[in-house]
């Protein structure tokens, strides 16, 4: 069995650019957005992470399940940019009229196209599994898909993973991590134009209102609590024009990316050197084969490979420039929200110019 590697960070920092650079190795099998859709953008945290043993047919009900604010994207043409399944193709098994399984958003299309027939395949392995922690059968389906595709080693990737760092690390404390970072300017303001933390954002907001999540709960004893606006993200009232042109501030997602990336480096900064490596997203784009070549060092020596590097280079793309964009008033609160997390990477020895 493979050792356990995750790519970790707070979502928007280039994670997916990783996976993507590792699906083109020959050796690893990249597994993305996993745990991303399993807890629904962080609506289904307790479940993803249970302390009670659960058979096949309840994990496979798990990681298969129709989750709700995933869906609610779907109808209303929402869609993350990540999302691969190719939910309008006639010959797909779903659409946005019977929704999508978790499992089926990213992590299987993004292994193969014939997603469908190997989710088939897959829910009649897991489906057989006798009762076993939630962290066995996550070893047993990762490693399926590994030796299915004939690989040495898995990486799972999920965006904004840092929000559950912490349970990750509690049922795999023997883990690796590749931690990639971006600066958080940047990544607050790709943050706000992206809909799964718009919806991450509104629903932390409705649920703290409710004092219940509303797209997991028909409790609505407190709707009075909601103003007008509010009232059009509820999903039987869903207005997806209001969810467009709803936007918190800047320095609130600045700060919100201080936070995750707090809480990724408490977890980070007691592992042995070994045990994970910071990659900057930056840096990239001004030596990437260095950097490509420094990853596939750590996840084994076995992994180096100069082909592989010249594929994975093509992957990279560098975004348009965003914060350097803003008006001076609106860069400075941006920085000073982000000034935290700047703090807490300088102290892992992550710099970022922010003068």
């Amino acid at each position: 069995m493979s050792k356990p590697t995750f790519i970790v960070g707070t979502g928007r920092c280039g994670s997916t650019m990783l996976s993507n650079m590792l699906r083109e190795h020959r050796s690893i099998l990249s597994i993305s957005e996993f745990y991303s859709h399993i807890i629904d953008y962080g609506g289904r945290i307790e479940q993803a992470f249970m302390p009670e043993p659960l058979d096949g047919r309840d994990f496979w009900n798990l990681v298969s399940a129709i989750t709700p604010r995933s869906s609610l994207l779907l109808r209303h043409d929402l869609v993350i940019p990540e999302a691969l399944y190719p939910y309008r193709s006639p010959f797909a098994r779903f659409s946005r009229e019977t929704d999508i399984p978790a499992i089926l958003y990213v992590t299987l299309p993004h292994l193969t196209n014939r997603c469908d027939e190997l989710y088939e395949n897959l829910g009649q392995e897991v489906t057989r599994w006798p009762s076993s922690s939630i962290r066995q059968h996550y070893d047993r389906l990762f490693d399926w898909l590994r030796r299915r595709f004939k690989k040495k080693i898995w990486v799972e990737r999920s965006g904004g993973i840092f929000l559950v760092i912490d349970r990750l690390f509690s049922i795999y404390p023997d883990a690796r991590f590749i931690h990639i970072v971006r600066d958080g300017r940047a990544a607050a303001r790709s943050m706000a134009n992206h809909n799964a933390f718009r919806l991450f954002s509104i629903a932390q907001s409705l649920t703290d209102l409710l004092a219940v999540d509303p797209y997991e709960n028909n409790d609505r004893s407190r709707t009075g609590n909601l103003s007008a606006e509010m009232r059009k993200f509820l999903p039987e009232s869903f207005d997806q024009w209001a969810f467009k042109e709803y936007q918190p501030s800047l320095q609130i997602w600045g700060e919100f990316w201080s936070k995750l990336i707090m809480r990724g480096v408490d977890v980070l900064k007691n592992l042995p050197r070994g045990r994970f490596l910071t990659l900057r997203y930056e840096d990239f784009f001004i030596s990437p084969r260095d950097n490509l070549h420094a990853l596939a060092k750590f996840l084994g020596p076995e992994f180096t490979d100069p082909l592989w590097e010249q594929k994975a280079v093509r992957v990279i793309h560098p975004p348009p420039a965003s914060w350097p964009t803003l008006p001076r008033k609106d860069e400075a609160l941006l920085r000073e929200a982000c000034q935290p997390g700047f703090e807490a990477l300088r102290a892992m020895g992550v710099l970022y110019d922010t003068m």
